[in-house]
């Protein structure tokens, strides 16, 4: 059918519905349900009327100058009905690639320094086997020392190095060292 033919047909329709003595449109909020109701299976899937603020309506779609509603108006289509039924569970999916190894044979190292009267004592601890250290930590065997960390960091893949340097005292004092390692890919 010929657009202009279309187009004159859809506001003839239009225009009986709306004057029509037998009053199908009740309210002024229920008459566009109604319509589209009557008409849903006789226009293409992408027709669609827009409603004005002001209360006019126009068509658009792909037979219509207006291909789609002002962002300001109303839509209300006849393409999409009331959602149907959740569809079945779909298949499972293939499984992921093998991830590599992360840490295993975790184990902590520790070590005591001799228990004496040194300001500065340095501990390094290396990991066994080739495996890497992965954290470390210390503490001071004292209840009397007061001390200041110089260093405590991995001072390589493999090992830990603590240096603490305690203030001026003659009470004897030790340092426990400790590094976690582990197999690391």
């Amino acid at each position: 059918m010929h657009k202009a033919i279309k187009k004159g047909f859809l506001l003839t329709i239009f225009s009986i519905i709306i004057f029509s003595p037998t009053n199908i449109l009740a309210t002024p909020t229920s008459w566009p349900n109604k319509f589209f109701d009557f008409f849903q299976s006789n226009f293409p899937d992408d027709l669609a009327f827009c409603v004005k603020q002001d209360g006019g309506i126009y068509a658009t779609g792909s037979i219509f100058k207006e291909k789609v509603c002002n962002k300001w108006d109303k839509k209300i289509s006849f393409g999409a009905g009331a959602q149907g039924p959740k569809g079945d569970k779909g298949d499972q999916g293939d499984p992921g690639s093998p991830g590599t190894n992360g840490i295993s044979g975790w184990e902590k190292v520790t070590t005591t320094s001799a228990s004496n009267t040194e300001q500065l004592k340095t501990v390094i601890l290396t990991c066994p086997q080739n495996k890497k250290v992965l954290s470390g930590g210390f503490v001071v065997n004292s209840s009397t020392v007061t001390y200041y960390t110089v260093a405590n960091f991995p001072s390589a893949d493999n090992t830990w190095t603590v240096s603490v340097h305690r203030s001026s005292t003659t009470t004897p004092w030790d340092l426990t060292t400790y590094a976690i390692c582990a197999n690391t890919n």
